[in-house]
């Protein structure tokens, strides 16, 4: 495999850490939590990535740049690589919160002062991986992951699978349609529909001003009843058709509304960049403001904490795509809302459609992701 793991020590990973308990797995890897057996026994998430059903050129991408942009306090980092015959190990730093898409789906929607106290390192993670012309190209909540499950954890970004640095050359503009199509630009699904056109960082944008939407409403901008089809999504993404009509946004302040408009702008010339986010009046005054405080269902509710489980269940089974029903549920019960009972919650998360199966691929660490185009992933 070439350099992929070109400065990696000489010894084994059983050598230097000790394998524990299996974390997850994927359609080509395992994760396992693993131990440092040196110095202060660090935690780590250990990934063993299946070498012969694996893109050799993502995985070189990947670890090129986990390596130089995981010094970042908010992207997850590689520490350590290691080759054999049928495996690529990659030793991570473990994120013990685990994915922002699990919280969603366990809590509901978040507060503002809890979404801005947390996106601002993403904001920052942003900003540092496109001055140095990264575009992560997967940005959702399944790949936000928190530090632990404490107040005071720290939301970082991962899985560089399909991140890739934007040429000098070609007008500076991507051309291969990857990703998870639910958090697409509207500039990266018409490369789908056209087989022509482009597109840079601002479509990361795009896709940042789905996830705070979904964290501040709990459900997804383009289906506001978890019922839409896949084509009806997609459709609506294209055309920018969406809005804040729903009662789940009763309390949210002018300010956010402001800066999820200027996320979700059809003209990604016209979206806020990752330094614009930061410097908007949603960010800059966030941590002074006094915000208004929005009560969720409580614990004894119990057709919301079955249609949760429910929920998880059977998104599990299918695909990690786009939170939809519970959520949405959740937002409008706190509203006041009378459109979802526990039974359409259920009927509709059994019914969810996330993913398109024409078009598929998967990255180093084994996930399915969407690609929604045709282009060769190598094109760029």
């Amino acid at each position: 495999m070439g350099n992929l793991c070109a400065g990696a020590p000489s010894n084994t990973l059983e050598d230097n850490y000790t394998i524990g308990e299996k974390l997850g797995e994927g359609q080509f890897a395992e994760v396992f939590l693993g131990t440092r057996k040196k110095g202060t026994q660090t935690k780590v998430a250990i990934k063993l990535i299946d070498r012969s059903k694996s893109r050799t050129e993502n995985l070189e991408a990947e670890i090129d740049l986990l390596k130089r942009f995981g010094t970042h306090d908010n992207i997850v980092q590689l520490f350590d690589v290691y080759d054999t015959e049928n495996q690529v190990q990659m030793c991570m730093e473990w994120m013990a919160g685990g994915e922002l898409f699990d919280h969603l789906v366990e809590q509901g929607p978040y507060t503002e002062q809890k979404a801005c106290k947390l996106l601002t390192g993403i904001g920052d993670a942003l900003i540092f991986l496109h001055e140095n012309g990264c575009c992560h190209r997967d940005l959702k909540p399944e790949n936000l992951l928190l530090s632990n499950r404490q107040s005071n954890a720290v939301l970082k970004i991962a899985d560089f699978g399909l991140s890739k640095i934007i040429p000098d050359t070609g007008n500076g503009l991507l051309k291969t349609a990857c990703g998870t199509w639910a958090y697409a630009a509207p500039e990266v699904l018409e490369i789908k529909d056209k087989g022509t056109g482009g597109y840079n960082e601002a479509a990361d944008m795009w896709a940042v001003g789905v996830i705070i939407f979904v964290l501040l409403a709990g459900y997804h901008p383009f289906d506001v009843t978890g019922g839409s089809s896949d084509t009806q999504m997609q459709s609506d993404i294209k055309k920018g058709k969406w809005n804040f009509d729903d009662p789940a946004w009763k309390d949210v302040t002018l300010d956010a509304k402001d800066m999820i408009t200027k996320l979700l702008q059809k003209n990604p010339d016209d979206r806020l960049t990752a330094q614009d986010l930061l410097e908007h009046s949603w960010f800059s005054g966030g941590m002074s403001r006094t915000w208004s405080k929005i009560t969720l269902p409580g614990q004894n509710d119990i057709g919301i904490t079955v249609s949760l489980e429910e929920y998880r269940k059977g998104l599990r089974r299918k695909l990690k795509g786009t939170i939809l029903v519970v959520n949405a549920a959740m937002a409008f019960k706190t509203a006041g809302s009378q459109r979802f009972s526990a039974r359409d919650v259920l009927k509709a998360a059994a019914n969810e459609v996330v993913r398109d199966t024409n078009n598929v691929t998967s990255t180093s660490t084994g996930d399915v992701v969407v690609e929604v185009g045709n282009a060769n992933e190598g094109s760029d």
